[in-house]
């Protein structure tokens, strides 16, 4: 199969997140998956190719899925996610599941594209992947595929994967056929690298209230916290607005900033009483040098500012005064760390160049956060993302570029033939 046939077949099969975990008794996780069908289509195939294939255990019954071939002293990772979101509101589970071509326009000129669920994120990269790896045969490193189970969810494949210090001893990059980020829009006719991305957490914040009837609201002794949330819900936003950009790349104008959104606000029970208990979910953007702690931090010297300048009012029970609470929203999996990589690593350098040969190459970085978090922002190995083009990620009838699909699986052997040289990057 050429490489739209092979995106096409990848969308028929049902890869659906279905974004249930549930934490047990003794703290752990139970996290369902839906990625054996596509795993196992893959992996037959990396098999009949001459990969030798291997599964990893992620817990639950879900997989990660691990092939190699050849026997270099570095290795060069090429990574991929399975799974997809839902199909959202616009079209049906038929549609979403029936890989039908169309045309789009694609840098002002029109082009066909292969509309279907996870076209675009990133089961034409999976496809680029398969195409790749039955024509390579790696003289002097030795290749590592990876499809991994959860990115859509936690990160759970990704973060197994981080587990297993045998796995990325001697990897000398990764690369990740995945939708591209840029701060800036991209040149016409160019191909996106993004060399990094932001990373990501989540807080509560626990609001208090006095409680009492619900005829006294007017009492000066009685605050709510529902009341109280709404006004550090804008607060934040406000503050939010203050970040500096943040410049990840020598020399360039190209900039990111750190961001706080207020995702959901809970609280009261809808009966005739002051609410004593608000919530707020707190989107937190990271930036290079940022991590979750710190914002934990930063929240409370917000709602301490909040206090001290009279914005929130002090909510005294039984005597005592009681404050906001802040804490890390509960996760099966660890926070997604920022990072960047400099063009100038000496990996980054050979794949970029393998690159030009071909087409104009802009790099960006990116603000939004995918499984590479780990490898760049845990680990610390240099990442390179580059994905075809598309749209409608997340969205009905997303879509894949057919001449993107068709020109990645180019770029992807020549930017592999570079670096299996000897020692070009070790």
């Amino acid at each position: 199969m050429d490489v739209v046939a092979w995106c096409a077949s990848l969308i028929a099969i049902d890869s659906i997140n279905p974004f249930r975990a549930q934490q047990q008794p003794d703290g752990t996780w139970q996290i369902d998956g839906n990625e054996a069908a596509i795993l196992a289509t893959c992996g037959a195939h990396l098999r009949s190719v001459g990969w030798v294939v291997r599964e990893q255990d992620c817990g639950g019954g879900r997989k990660n899925l691990i092939a190699e071939k050849g026997r270099g002293e570095g290795v060069l990772v090429l990574y991929a996610h399975v799974d997809t979101v839902e199909v959202k509101d616009g079209w049906t589970y038929e549609q979403a599941l029936t890989p039908h071509r169309g045309v789009r326009w694609v840098d002002g000129k029109q082009e066909e594209v292969l509309i279907g669920l996870g076209a675009n994120d990133m089961k034409g990269g999976v496809a680029v992947l398969m195409r790749v790896a039955a024509q390579i045969q790696p003289q002097h490193i030795k290749l590592r595929l990876i499809l991994g189970c959860d990115e859509e969810f936690w990160s759970l494949g990704s973060h197994v994967l981080c587990q297993d210090p045998s796995l990325w001893e001697d990897v000398i990059g990764v690369m990740v056929p995945e939708v591209g980020e840029s701060a800036v829009q991209p040149v016409a006719g160019s191909c996106l690298v993004t060399l990094g991305r932001c990373g990501r957490c989540e807080l509560v914040v626990d609001v208090p209230g006095t409680g009492g009837h619900g005829a006294e609201p007017y009492r000066d002794d009685r605050v709510s916290a529902i009341s109280q949330a709404a006004r550090l819900a804008l607060w934040i936003e406000e503050k939010s607005r203050g970040y500096a950009p943040y410049f990840p790349f020598s020399g360039s104008a190209q900039a990111v900033r750190s961001s706080v959104l207020v995702t959901r606000i809970e609280g009261g029970m809808g009966a005739l009483s002051i609410p004593e208990r608000a919530r707020l979910i707190v989107n937190r953007v990271l930036v290079p040098g940022e991590n979750a702690q710190q914002a934990c931090s930063q929240m409370e010297q917000w709602i301490e500012e909040a206090l001290e300048t009279g914005l929130l009012r002090h909510v005294e029970r039984g005597g005592s005064l009681v404050r906001p609470h802040v804490s890390l929203r509960p996760r099966p999996t660890p926070p997604l760390l920022p990072y960047v990589v400099s063009p100038e690593d000496p990996f980054v350098r050979t794949v970029l160049a393998a690159l030009e040969t071909h087409c104009p190459v802009e790099w960006g970085m990116g603000v939004s956060v995918a499984d590479e978090n780990r490898f760049g922002g845990e680990l610390h190995k240099p990442v390179v993302v580059l994905g075809p083009r598309g749209e409608e990620a997340h969205a009905p009838f997303e879509w894949v570029s057919i001449p993107s699909l068709l020109r990645l699986e180019t770029l992807y052997l020549s930017a592999i033939a570079a670096i299996d040289q000897p020692s070009s990057v070790r």
